[in-house]
C-alpha cells in the first residue's frame, strides 16, 4: 500500500478545495455569507479563488508522481501516449457536453452572439482550449468564463510529459527555470500593462505552481522511503 500511487486521502481534500471554489462562486452572485452562530465564514468565502490554486498543485503533485517513482527506481519514463489518452478521456466528454449543452441551450436560443465569425472563432477556440489566448473568447463569450481553468489545465497537459523528463534528468535547472519564467511574465505585465484582465489566467501565471507540486511529489516519495523518526530531520534539510 505504501508503493500505491494512489492517495486516497488527497480525493478528500480535492472535494474540500472544490467544495470551497464553488462557495466563492456562490457568494459571488448573492453575497450570502454563512455564519457558525455569532462566527462569521465572510473571510472564507472572500479567499475561495485561493483554492484554484490549490487544485492546480495537487494536480502537478500527482501528475508528476509517477515521473517521480520512476526516477528515484531507475524504471522507464510513463507511456507519453497513455497520458493523454487518460487525460483526453477524463476531461474531453463531459467538457464538451457542456459545452454544447450552453451553446445549444443558452447561446443560440437567446442569440448572445454579435456576428457569424465571433460565434465560430468562440466555438472553435473553446473545443482547442485556446479561448484565454483572446479577449472576446475569453471575457466576452456567452459560453461561461469559469472554465478558464480547464484551458490552463488541457495546455499543461501537451507540456507536461516533457517538463517531466527534463525534471527527472536535471529538477533543480527545471523547476527553476519554470518558476523563473512565470515570474518574469509577471514583471513584465507589471511594468509593461496597464490592463490584466487577460494575463492573470494563463499558464504562465501557473509554472510556479507547476513546479511546486513536482517538487513535492520528490519530497513525497523520500518521505515514504524514511522511519518516522527521520522524516522531520529529511524536511528541513528539502
Amino acid at each position: 500500500p505504501g508503493r500505491a500511487l494512489r492517495i486516497p486521502e488527497l480525493d478528500g481534500l480535492r472535494v474540500l478545495m472544490i467544495f470551497l471554489v464553488a462557495s466563492y462562486h456562490i457568494w459571488q452572485q448573492s453575497w450570502l455569507t454563512p455564519a457558525l452562530g455569532y462566527y462569521s465564514l465572510d473571510y472564507l468565502m472572500r479567499s475561495g479563488y485561493v483554492w484554484v490554486d490549490g487544485t492546480i498543485l495537487l494536480s502537478s503533485f500527482l501528475l508528476f508522481l509517477p515521473y517521480a517513482r520512476c526516477r528515484r527506481e531507475g524504471t522507464a519514463c510513463p507511456d507519453t501516449r497513455e497520458f493523454y489518452v487518460r487525460r483526453a478521456r477524463r476531461i474531453l466528454p463531459s467538457y464538451y457536453f457542456i459545452l454544447l449543452l450552453t451553446f445549444f441551450a443558452v447561446a443560440l436560443p437567446w442569440k448572445l452572439y454579435y456576428s457569424p465569425q465571433f460565434l465560430v472563432k468562440d466555438l472553435a477556440t473553446h473545443f482547442t482550449f485556446t479561448f484565454t489566448f483572446f479577449h472576446d473568447t475569453y471575457l466576452a463569450t456567452p459560453l461561461g468564463v469559469a472554465c478558464w481553468t480547464l484551458a490552463v489545465e488541457a495546455q499543461a497537459y501537451l507540456l507536461f510529459p516533457l517538463l517531466s523528463r527534463a525534471a527527472m534528468r536535471h529538477p533543480a535547472p527545471t523547476l527553476c527555470g519554470m518558476t523563473l519564467l512565470c515570474w518574469g511574465f509577471r514583471l513584465w505585465c507589471i511594468w509593461s500593462l496597464a490592463a490584466f484582465d487577460l494575463v492573470v489566467n494563463q499558464l504562465l501565471n501557473f509554472l510556479d505552481v507547476y513546479a511546486l507540486g513536482m517538487l513535492l511529489a520528490g519530497i513525497y516519495l523520500r518521505l515514504q522511503d524514511q522511519t518516522p523518526s527521520s522524516r522531520g530531520k529529511l524536511l528541513l534539510r528539502a
